[in-house]
C-alpha cells in the first residue's frame, strides 16, 4: 500500500514544508519545515493564492522522495546513454503520476533492474527555470 502524504508550497514565504495535518472541517494544513512545534505553519488548504499542495507518488530515486511538482532528469534511451537526456515535470493525470506522458513507474525503476538513471534536479515551484 502506498503511504498517502504532501508537501506544500507556500506563496507568501517561498518556502516549501512537510504537511502534518489537513481539516477540511477548519479548512486549513497544519506543516512545518523541521517537525518542530516552534515553525508550524497554518495556511488555508482551499486557496491557491496562499499555498500549493504536492502529493507523494510512493516512488523513491535513491533516497528522495518524489512529489508531484518535482523536476526528474532522466536518460533518453533506455540502452544508448550517448542520446542525451530529458527533463519533464511530474503530474498526476489519467489515473497516475507521469513524466513527459510516461509513467512515472517505467521510469523510476525500485527493483535494480536497467534504469533511465532518473535523478530529481528540483521542483517547479523553486526551480522553474529547469523546465525552459
Amino acid at each position: 500500500m502506498r503511504v498517502i502524504k504532501y508537501e506544500v508550497w507556500c506563496l507568501q514565504t517561498e518556502q516549501m514544508y512537510k504537511v502534518h495535518e489537513i481539516s477540511l472541517a477548519m479548512g486549513t494544513i497544519i506543516a512545518s519545515k523541521t517537525g518542530n512545534v516552534e515553525d508550524y505553519i497554518q495556511l488555508p488548504w482551499d486557496s491557491s493564492e496562499m499555498s500549493v499542495l504536492r502529493e507523494y507518488t510512493g516512488c523513491n530515486i535513491g533516497e528522495t522522495e518524489v512529489y508531484e511538482g518535482d523536476i526528474i532528469e532522466y536518460d533518453k534511451h533506455l540502452y544508448d546513454k550517448e542520446m542525451g537526456k530529458r527533463t519533464g515535470e511530474v503530474k498526476f493525470y489519467d489515473g497516475g503520476f507521469k513524466v513527459n506522458h510516461v509513467d512515472l513507474s517505467g521510469i523510476v525503476n525500485e527493483s535494480g533492474d536497467v534504469t533511465f538513471r532518473p535523478k530529481v534536479i528540483g521542483n517547479i515551484h523553486e526551480n522553474p527555470e529547469l523546465l525552459k
